[in-house]
């Protein structure tokens, strides 16, 4: 249900712009900054740079900054003094609210915890103020002062104000302009750097949905849960209907689609950077064990499902490691270079295990496959963050729920092509296996580092999405039949995945825990992924 109409605003109110900073190192994360100082990132400065040369009109006459750096970083960017000779007002009333223990924490593992509803309801304090925080009462009160005391009289003389600040601050000022009761509060989803009116803000919140914005989060916050779902609606018309015959062109523009939203968050540049460890740890990943379990498959009698498995252990991780990842308190980047080593790495491997056990020719529709599934998405999600980087990121964050949906399409039009009859020994096996790839993840996982999360999860799902494909291409029933079995067991067992992945945040300690891995920036000796926070981040019990 969307927002009824509210009145048409006084004409005076148009002449206040708002900007909400550009992407910060928080934001890239999914996490909240509040009042820690996090700077730009390099998207944010793009977005920021964007915002200056889209922008038409006369120049404001006053321009409002709140004192954090990276509004301060925008602004300046947006008009520099010294070119515009536009007045930089800093006011300590527009920074951001301080969320207490909700300060660095991963929103969508608050809202696992608390519950989408009661989540939002923190924010505004409707169920008992988050613990350290700032009240809203008094967060209100500083923002209402200074729409009040400060821009109302300027408005109503005529002259022109631009605000710089955040998120929760700007969203604030919309509904007391608009006059709606904190109780009707949730995410707007403000773009960053994307430069509003209050007429726009107007437009903007009439057209957005609360009912809309949660079942988006629910199904980001449970996609484990909708893509096993889905399986199992597949086996179900299966089951009733027989064996459907669906083309893998369907399945193979699902999953492009798919991989372009969900990459169009990362920063792919930033993590494709490596360390010589973390290529160690992806060669012994998707070439050396796979090629041992390759040797005894081609030494011994095994059964022909022994390829199989080869072939899964050698696959390239899943991208929805990477969603994965952002859900359960990873730092995401890690997890993307993950798959980023393992897409050139394991795609060698498969390579060569299709044509020792298969045919040499067949390895150029996986190669075609491995391009085109994962790296065209990757070129287009980074020439889009080049050219459009407003668009590209807040495209991906409001429309992440789709990238899911559409997987889960893939998965439910995948078992709705299976054989039943194979049910108990194929769907034992996939069970098995989903267990054992979680062990040898584990084995893998840098316990003591606060990355520990994206380790595990990339490390242990592999992309079974490309393997159906392949296996429908090159007519390996085998293949498509084991692949697509084991869709349902892997996502089914993804609660375990993130009850695993809090231990594991829960252990980085010292250097490697959040606090010094934020700290140390990118002279952390252990990653080149990690977002550099100012140093005055507060420490956490």
């Amino acid at each position: 249900m969307r927002n009824s109409p509210t009145p048409t605003l006084p004409n005076f109110w148009l002449n206040l712009l708002f900007i909400r900073h550009g992407e910060s190192t928080c934001n890239e994360v999914n996490r909240f900054a509040g009042s820690v100082d996090a700077p730009l990132t390099q998207l944010g400065r793009a977005q920021a740079e964007e915002a200056a040369r889209t922008f038409k009109g006369p120049l404001p006459d006053l321009l409002f900054v709140s004192n954090l750096s990276r509004a301060r970083e925008t602004a300046e960017i947006l008009f520099p003094q010294a070119e515009t000779g536009l007045i930089h007002e800093v006011d300590a009333r527009l920074a951001e609210r301080h969320f207490g223990e909700f300060t660095l924490s991963n929103k969508s593992e608050l809202q696992a915890i608390h519950g989408i509803r009661d989540y939002d309801e923190a924010l505004y304090d409707l169920n008992g103020t988050i613990e350290g925080a700032e009240s809203f009462a008094n967060f209100q009160h500083r923002v209402e002062q200074f729409l009040t005391e400060t821009v109302t009289p300027l408005l109503m003389s005529g002259e022109k104000v631009i605000v710089v600040s955040h998120k929760y601050v700007i969203e604030l000022m919309v509904r007391l302009i608009l006059n709606l009761p904190r109780q009707d509060g949730y995410d707007l989803r403000l773009p960053n750097s994307k430069i509003l009116n209050a007429g726009d803000a107007l437009r903007y919140y009439q057209k957005e949905s609360r009912i809309g914005n949660r079942f988006r989060e629910w199904v980001v916050l449970h996609h484990g849960e909708a893509l096993a779902s889905a399986g199992l609606l597949g086996l179900g018309v299966s089951a009733f209907l027989g064996p459907l015959n669906i083309p893998w062109q369907l399945g193979f523009v699902l999953l492009m689609v798919a991989t372009l939203i969900t990459l169009l968050r990362v920063d792919l540049a930033q993590a494709a950077r490596s360390k010589r460890s973390d290529w160690n740890r992806s060669v012994l990943r998707y070439a050396l064990i796979p090629g041992l379990a390759a040797l005894f498959t081609s030494t011994t009698d095994a059964p022909a499902w022994w390829i199989v498995i080869a072939l899964i252990l050698a696959t390239p991780t899943a991208l929805t490691s990477v969603t994965l990842s952002r859900c359960a308190g990873g730092m995401v980047h890690p997890a993307v270079g993950t798959m980023m080593r393992s897409t050139l790495i394991g795609s060698i491997t498969v390579l060569v295990m299709i044509g020792i056990f298969f045919d040499w020719k067949a390895s150029a529709p996986i190669l075609f496959v491995a391009i085109s599934a994962i790296g065209l998405p990757c070129v287009l999600s980074h020439g889009l963050r080049k050219l459009k980087p407003i668009f590209a990121a807040n495209f991906s964050e409001r429309q992440a729920a789709w990238s899911i949906i559409l997987l889960s399409v893939f998965v439910g039009i995948s078992c709705a092509q299976l054989n039943l009859s194979d049910m108990f020994t194929t769907g034992t096996l996939a069970v098995g296996l989903s267990v054992v790839l979680r062990m040898l993840s584990a084995a893998l996982t840098r316990w003591s580092s606060c990355v520990a999360p994206d380790d595990y999860l990339s490390l242990g799902f592999p992309n079974l999405f490309i393997l159906v494909i392949i296996g429908q291409i090159l007519g390996l029933s085998e293949l498509t039949t084991f692949a697509t079995w084991l869709l349902v067991p892997m996502f089914l067992l993804s609660p375990f995945d993130i009850w695993i992945c809090r231990r594991l945040a829960a252990k980085g300690r010292g250097d490697w825990s959040l606090q010094g891995y934020l700290r140390l920036g990118h002279s952390n000796p252990e990653s080149n992924f990690c977002p550099s926070i100012y140093q005055n981040i507060p420490e956490k019990n």
